[in-house]
């Protein structure tokens, strides 16, 4: 009880019980850290955003070849919190993991701004049309080779879920993830609801079809402009390769069709827009 461990500027405490009365012992553990991002320091990440106070919570039970973790509830800072079950079968080569965790609401623009780059390719998020007989301007991508040697350390299957997935304005509810790693290769069969088909190592293809989605259910009630009526329906076969993220968008190549009907937009100006 009360246990209070510090290592340099890291802090754990909480309750840890050992419980041997089902047979099979059983760790239950509850413990919490006033600053998460102390404890990723260790773990030998490099400047973490702050994150706050972390926690988690579950049973772990296992012997000599796997192990499970139920009941796993915990918060990451005051915007990721998640819970689930775990299971992990080390009896092979190399550990086999499946998880199934559901997450409270994913916030985008919080994730990414721990991972920001220097220079990022397109700061404000523009869509740009170029003319294929133009010739392009210098990459600013990444041209350090993209490692995906740790896909290859284990193999799992993943079923995560969340209440609401968010970016900016745009607010996509119960998004779901199901996903596969086996020999060196993530797949990914169902994101957020669509039909969605990836493969990933160092090559990648993805195959979307989205349709009849309600433009409206895209955008907060804020926003300025409103979308408040139509359909949009989405397909593409998508496929690229390369060893860097310079090199992928270079190769990306495949068709991408966008249909969108019965549009109805509020708060768009058009008399102001005729005048300028």
């Amino acid at each position: 009880k009360d246990i209070n461990l510090i290592i340099r500027d890291a802090k754990l405490y909480g309750d840890i019980a050992w419980q041997t009365k089902r047979g099979t012992p059983t760790l239950v553990v509850d413990l919490e850290s006033p600053k998460i991002e102390n404890i990723f320091k260790l773990m030998g990440v490099k400047d973490p955003k702050p994150l706050g106070i972390g926690s988690i919570k579950g049973s772990l039970q296992g012997g000599a070849t796997s192990f499970n973790v139920t009941n796993l509830k915990g918060q990451l800072g005051s915007h990721l919190s998640f819970s689930g079950n775990v299971a992990i079968d080390h009896a092979g080569v190399k550990p086999k993991i499946k998880a199934t965790l559901s997450i409270n609401s994913i916030n985008v623009d919080t994730l990414l701004a721990s991972r920001q780059m220097g220079n990022q390719p397109y700061p404000n998020g523009k869509i740009f049309l170029i003319s294929a007989k133009r010739p392009l301007s210098p990459s600013r991508w990444p041209h350090t080779p993209l490692d995906f040697s740790f896909l290859n350390k284990f193999d799992g299957q993943f079923d995560i879920s969340a209440s609401q997935l968010r970016q900016k304005d745009i607010v996509i509810s119960h998004p779901k993830l199901v996903a596969k790693v086996q020999n060196g290769r993530l797949d990914i069969t169902s994101l957020m609801g669509s039909i969605f088909e990836v493969t990933f190592d160092n090559a990648l293809r993805f195959r979307i079809s989205l349709n009849d989605a309600n433009l409206k259910n895209l955008f907060t009630p804020g926003a300025n402009v409103k979308i408040v009526g139509g359909k949009l329906s989405l397909t593409s076969d998508l496929s690229t390769h390369g060893d860097s993220m310079d090199e992928m968008i270079r190769h990306l190549t495949g068709p991408v069709a966008m249909t969108a009907k019965d549009g109805v937009i509020n708060g768009f100006d058009l008399p102001a827009l005729s005048q300028r």
